[in-house]
């Protein structure tokens, strides 16, 4: 026994522990425990955007189950620091690899704030001009003049919040056995690109609409006035000042990096290989990453903005980034969201395959980046951002929760007469409540909610459109064929309200000859 004692006096001799240090390392394990509840709470606790007491919460398998999702990765933000990262399911369903932390995945759209980035700081260097007409700098290519282009012009500013006037909204990517198109080539909407020409049709300035092909005019303006490569400039102006060494524009990718890539998949579980939109990266959505570099980049943003760092950007520019712009709700590479007086900045990303969404408080430092690699990832996503805001208390994120459904409407409906602007019951907010409903096989709910939608926006042919896809989900054929109908009368009757669902025009009449009652 006094051996003992002896080498133990002696090793206190050799290391000494402080009090300090005693205290400090029970708060680690304390706060190691913390997190690991709060983990398995968020995880035991997906639920909807809004929330009926009597239906259970799920778990997060069930979930990635229920949606075909086979793979997950989470990082999330508190106090400006990762605060946890964890991964779920499969890279590859064919393979069956798990997602680790460092499991990279397609971050799609959320490239643009990236090569937004990059543009605020080549304005910083006096390289671009925010305000300037990118005909100016333009070498190997020039947008078309026009009508629409006679007295506006199409600049960096116009591009970088979707006012720019230019076409094409996304693209869908090549196949591993499909060639890849030149950005000339896409610009052009020449083989083998499988997109329309990027031209302007609506005047500079005049509104939001998003455009992917707007930023792809940006990434050949980057690359013509500086001769470089648009993924060395990330490399060099983003990735590697804030340590993201798990993302890459390349294409291919460096070794290092592909073989932890992730496998994207069709809802029906086909997987996808391939998929790259052009030869050398795409600034639109050709970005590689993991949710843990996508929330350094976020929390970078945030201390920027709050004047804590400039290692990618000024102040200044981070703030053209995550503050409203004269668009309405989006800067310069990010859409902001303001709830109950507090104001966030985020950007999702869908390619074919993958899901994805960053989102980040701008001042407070909280915030989460969430990764999949499947076509319904982003109704996954949602009910995870649910679990995470209940869990952390994000302001303004927590879902409302109502005793039965019955209460929920009548609380829509008086809501409608006290407030009609409000986001709760906004077209899109309804919209998107109706299908997740429609998701987890609730059709009576669905229909009553979208049907709510229709009597709420009755100049809406989306919303009768997306009850008649409910009623056809249901087995319904024949009130969703009606509904149908009436979508295209709407689509006549109100033109202007229905600017932004021209598409409609196309896809119902195609339904209905799907259904055989195109010439009933």
């Amino acid at each position: 026994m006094r051996q003992s004692f002896l080498i133990l006096a002696a090793l206190f001799l050799l290391c000494p522990v402080t009090l300090e240090a005693i205290e400090q390392a029970e708060e680690s394990a304390a706060g190691k425990s913390d997190t690991a509840a709060r983990i398995e709470r968020i995880e035991k606790g997906l639920v909807p955007s809004l929330i009926i007491k009597t239906d259970r919460p799920w778990r997060i398998e069930e979930r990635m189950q229920h949606y075909g999702v086979p793979g997950v990765a989470i990082a999330v933000v508190e106090g400006f620091e990762i605060a946890w990262v964890k991964g779920y399911g499969v890279a590859d369903a064919e393979a069956s690899g798990a997602v680790t932390e460092e499991t990279l995945f397609q971050a799609a759209s959320i490239s643009k704030s990236f090569t937004a980035a990059v543009a605020l700081r080549l304005a910083e260097q006096g390289v671009l001009d925010l305000d300037e007409d990118v005909n100016a700098k333009l070498r190997s290519w020039k947008v078309p003049e026009n009508e629409f282009t006679r007295e506006q012009k199409v600049t960096v500013r116009r591009i970088l919040n979707h006012t720019a006037g230019t076409t094409v909204h996304g693209f869908r990517g090549y196949a591993v056995d499909e060639p890849v198109p030149t950005i000339l080539d896409v610009l052009e909407g020449r083989p083998p690109s499988n997109s329309d020409s990027i031209r302007v049709d609506k005047v500079p300035g005049e509104s939001f609409r998003y455009s992917g092909g707007g930023t792809t005019i940006l990434q050949l303006l980057i690359e013509d006035v500086t001769g470089r490569a648009l993924s060395g400039l990330v490399e060099e102006m983003v990735l590697e000042p804030l340590g993201m060494e798990h993302s890459s524009f390349e294409k291919p990718l460096p070794e290092r990096l592909e073989a932890k890539t992730s496998k994207g998949h069709l809802t029906d579980g086909t997987v996808i290989t391939g998929y790259t939109f052009l030869q050398g990266g795409s600034s639109c959505c050709g970005l590689w990453t993991t949710p843990a570099d996508l929330a350094r980049f976020g929390i970078e943003l945030s201390r920027t903005y709050r004047g804590e760092s400039d290692r990618i950007l000024s102040q200044e520019s981070a703030s053209l980034m995550v503050s409203p712009s004269s668009a309405g709700n989006v800067g310069l590479g990010m859409f902001i969201e303001q709830r109950d007086g507090e104001i966030y900045f985020q950007h999702g990303g869908g390619n074919v395959g993958y899901k994805c969404v960053l989102g980040m408080h701008r001042e407070k430092g909280y915030g989460a980046a969430i990764m999949t690699n499947g076509d319904r990832g982003n109704s996954l996503i949602q009910e995870i951002v649910n679990a995470i805001s209940r869990e952390y208390g994000w302001v303004g994120f927590s879902p409302p929760e109502f005793e039965t459904f019955d209460d929920l409407i009548g609380f829509c409906r008086e809501l409608r007469e006290a407030n009609p602007s409000a986001q709760e019951i906004s077209e899109a907010s309804m919209n998107r409540y109706g299908y997740e409903l429609l998701g987890e096989g609730k059709y009576d709910r669905s229909i009553a909610i979208l049907t709510l939608n229709t009597e709420f926006y009755p100049e809406s042919a989306n919303c009768y459109d997306s009850l008649a896809e409910a009623y056809l989900t249901k087995g319904d054929r024949e009130r969703a064929v009606e509904l149908y109908r009436r979508a295209l009368e709407i689509l006549e009757a109100h033109p202007v309200a229905n600017a932004r669902y021209e598409s409609l025009r196309e896809s119902i009449p195609e339904r209905l000859a799907e259904l055989g009652a195109d010439d009933q």
